[in-house]
């Protein structure tokens, strides 16, 4: 069996990242953190999947590696086996195997095989197995040896000198000892007491993220009421204008009916119809001429004599004044 390439959409920190193997020893030096783990738990979860095992106060591997900001959970794994070239496609659910979604290729086109099996039918291995033998990371090593294991491995080292394999093997001994030491100390227990806190912290983000939605769903229910209240209110300022306008028309009315009985009342004063333009003019113009007269008047200097002549004469032609 010969890896070819993984695609992976969302697992863990990794995300729409493509993997291609060659024929050589392929490795990924990395600082911690970068996700090389990851990589390597990606691709046995393609093999075996990811069985929902729950232990009290841990995550399973199926939350741990779920996609903090969602998304498509999984993603792909192309291998040569037999010289067959095959493709496995896993999509995981948050928190159901029987949600998953698995399809296998056998060249390019679908087979029936049990996908979940598909590791014990490369390897004839179980997971358990295959964890202690072809996969194992610094905590399998430590925590899972067994005499079998150790025989096949050291087995295959040939050409070594006895000496240095026993030094070795005492460093070794002696930095197991500073990493695991009794009564729940050492870097190992310190490092998963830290492991421990983050992880709770992660459940309690996700609590708080499960939360956040419902307050989501209700902030949404309140958008859409106070868009209802704002139309509401955009109808009640149309029908105000609309009502504005309408008092302001009933006032030009009642001022229209006002300067119409004024009107009629002056056509009263004026029974053989209201003077034009012109006759105003004129009226005017007589007006000032009157203004004038009386003006003059003040200063005209007659006789009484001359006046009561005058008088005389205009009660004698009252009735006209003859012609010449």
């Amino acid at each position: 069996m010969k890896l070819i390439s993984a695609y992976v959409e969302n697992f863990g920190k990794i995300s729409k990242t493509e993997y291609n193997f060659n024929d050589n020893l392929n490795s990924f030096c990395h600082e911690n953190g970068y996700g090389k783990t990851t990589l390597a738990s990606f691709i046995k979860a393609m093999l075996y999947g990811l069985p929902l095992v729950k232990e009290r106060g841990k995550f399973n591997d199926r939350e741990h590696y779920y996609p903090f900001d969602g998304g498509k959970f999984g993603g792909n794994l192309t291998f040569e086996n037999n010289g067959k070239v095959y493709k496995i496609v896993r999509f995981f659910d948050k928190k159901s195997e029987k949600k998953d979604e698995v399809t296998l290729y056998e060249n390019n086109s679908v087979i029936s095989l049990d996908a979940e099996s598909l590791g014990k039918w490369l390897f004839d291995v179980n997971s358990d197995t295959f964890e202690r033998t072809l996969y194992f990371d610094e905590v399998t090593s430590l925590n899972g040896n067994s005499s079998d294991i150790t025989f096949k491995l050291t087995g295959i080292v040939e050409n070594t000198d006895e000496e240095s394999f026993k030094l070795a093997i005492k460093k070794l001994e002696v930095s197991q000892k500073e990493l695991k030491k009794t009564g729940n100390k050492g870097l190992i227990s310190e490092t998963k007491q830290q492991i421990l806190q983050v992880k709770e912290e992660l459940q309690n983000l996700y609590n708080i993220d499960s939360a956040l939605e419902c307050k989501y769903e209700e902030r949404n229910k309140l958008l859409t009421e106070i868009e209802g209240y704002e139309q509401e209110l955009k109808n009640v300022s149309n029908l105000k204008i609309k009502q504005d306008n309408f008092n302001t028309y009933e006032r030009y009315q009642n001022d229209a009916s006002t300067i119409k009985k004024e009107i009629d009342e002056i056509k009263k004063s004026y029974f053989k119809g209201i003077p034009t333009e012109s006759e105003i003019a004129e009226l005017n113009k007589l007006v000032d001429d009157i203004q004038n007269l009386k003006q003059e008047k003040q200063y005209a200097k007659i006789s009484e004599d001359i006046f009561n002549e005058f008088n005389c004469l205009r009660n004698t032609f009252k009735n006209g004044e003859p012609s010449n």
